[in-house]
């Protein structure tokens, strides 16, 4: 049945959690995979999850067995990667301060690095939509900084990602999902 019956969750310290929800009203945890570093954000395709470990890099997860998820690849990043993102067989990775890092997932056992855009600040988030990707980016701790932006990078030349746009946010920015021409930014006090 495919893992449509399954709910991922990043666990912080606990690692991945795999949850079935074929009964909506009683979840029950079927597998886990415990991650080296924190488990902070998750994207899935297919049978393969996509892992943002904290200060283990990225991990690429195999849950096509829900109840036994074991790691098939990782990308060690320089940084705390804190979100992920799938843009067809790339994983746009929020690294802290090493920026937005475009990784190939093309291959899940062999994860590899093509492009970075590197923001004046720490990436803490990401999502896609539409060839961009929406980056959270702290500016709070940069010589004359002080901002939260979304910055709005091209990523539709994996190799090439580039800045298009930013939005200067007032208040720390806590999340950001995009959909069609759409972001929506979650912002509340620091």
């Amino acid at each position: 049945t495919g893992t449509q019956s399954y709910a991922l969750v990043a666990d912080g310290d606990a690692g991945l959690r795999v949850v079935d929800v074929s009964t909506p009203s009683q979840p029950r945890e079927v597998g886990a995979y415990d991650s080296p570093g924190w488990a902070l954000d998750v994207a899935v395709a297919g049978s393969y999850a996509y892992l943002a470990g904290g200060s283990g890099g990225l991990r690429v997860v195999d849950i096509s067995t829900p109840s036994q998820p074991r790691e098939v690849g990782a990308y060690d990043t320089p940084w705390t990667t804190s979100g992920v993102a799938l843009i067809g067989s790339y994983a746009c990775i929020a690294d802290g301060w090493g920026g937005l890092r475009v990784v190939d997932v093309s291959a899940p056992s062999q994860p590899r690095e093509v492009g970075i855009y590197d923001p004046p600040g720490m990436a803490e988030g990401v999502d896609v939509a539409g060839g961009h990707a929406y980056v959270h980016v702290d500016s709070t701790m940069v010589a004359g900084g002080g901002d939260h932006d979304l910055r709005v990078v091209a990523v539709w030349s994996p190799s090439q990602p580039r800045e298009v746009g930013i939005y200067k946010m007032q208040e720390a920015t806590l999340g950001v999902a995009a959909s069609g021409s759409y972001a929506y930014v979650a912002a509340g006090s620091s």
